[in-house]
């Protein structure tokens, strides 16, 4: 694969990786934007944690396929394991949240691993998220989370 085409993937993920994630502080200087840390929050939590109007969306790759959530959390911890990855102590969300997964498939690009594996990766648990975007456009005029849903679509229509 072109260098060019994995330095831009890898930087759409690091922007996927902040977007998705709780929003904290240096996102609003890093990304140059017009919101407070708690206009953020609140759209965050609005769009996939609670809402009391409608079902939230998720963040969650068993939320997008046809897998016993137990199994895919089971086989993404082996596939973590097996690569010497751990998820942090504090992190409170389970293996298969969209960050966690984002964050894996940079450091399989980093690493150099086969392309092969890297498509099948992608095929298995990036490309799922790919109704994401359409959700978000509907549910949000932030322009941050739009952002997010560009990046993401792009992300997933890259192979």
């Amino acid at each position: 694969m072109e260098r060019a085409i994995i330095t831009d993937i890898l930087s759409n993920l690091e922007d996927l990786i902040d977007i998705f994630h709780y929003p904290e502080k240096y996102l609003l200087e890093k990304y140059n934007l017009e919101y407070t840390l708690e206009e953020l929050e609140v759209e965050y939590v609005s769009l996939f944690v609670a809402n009391y109007d409608i079902t939230p969306l998720s963040l969650y790759l068993a939320s997008y396929v046809n897998a016993s959530p137990n199994n895919l959390l089971e086989k993404l911890n082996s596939i973590y394991k097996s690569a010497n990855v751990q998820l942090a102590r504090d992190f409170n969300n389970r293996a298969d949240h969209i960050t966690v997964i984002l964050e894996f498939f940079y450091l399989l690009i980093e690493s150099g691993i086969n392309e092969r594996y890297f498509r099948i990766f992608f095929k298995n648990y990036i490309y799922p998220f790919n109704k994401l975007p359409e959700f978000i456009k509907k549910r949000t005029i932030n322009q941050f989370y739009l952002l997010g849903a560009k990046k993401l679509e792009k992300l997933c229509h890259t192979f």
